[in-house]
C-alpha cells in the first residue's frame, strides 16, 4: 500500500494508507503526530472523497477515532473483537 502524507503548516505530520477492500475503501493504517491530532486532517481526507464507500475498524479503546469517524459520516456496521467495523455510504 502507498501512504499519503498528511501535511500541516508545511510539515509532514502523519499519513493515511488508502486502499480498496471488498467491503469498501479504507484509509488505515492512519497516523498523526500527537501534537497535530484533533485538527481535522484525517477528516479532510475523508470529506475530499465523497463518492466512495468507506469502511474502518474502530477500537473501543480509541474514543478519538470513534469521534473522527462519526464526524466523517460513519455508522456502526458490524461488531468486531474489541470494537466496531464502521461504514460510510457515499455522500450525496
Amino acid at each position: 500500500d502507498i501512504r499519503e502524507p498528511l501535511v500541516c503548516e508545511g510539515r509532514v505530520v502523519g499519513f493515511v494508507t488508502p486502499h480498496e477492500t471488498r467491503w469498501g475503501h479504507r484509509l488505515g493504517p492512519i497516523f498523526v503526530l500527537p501534537e497535530y491530532r484533533g485538527r481535522g486532517l484525517v477528516l479532510a481526507v475523508y470529506l475530499a472523497r465523497p463518492a466512495l464507500l468507506f469502511c474502518a475498524f474502530v477500537s473501543d479503546k480509541n474514543p478519538a477515532s470513534r469521534r473522527l469517524h462519526e464526524k466523517a459520516g460513519f455508522r456502526n456496521w458490524r461488531p468486531g473483537n474489541g470494537g466496531w467495523f464502521m461504514r460510510r455510504e457515499p455522500l450525496a
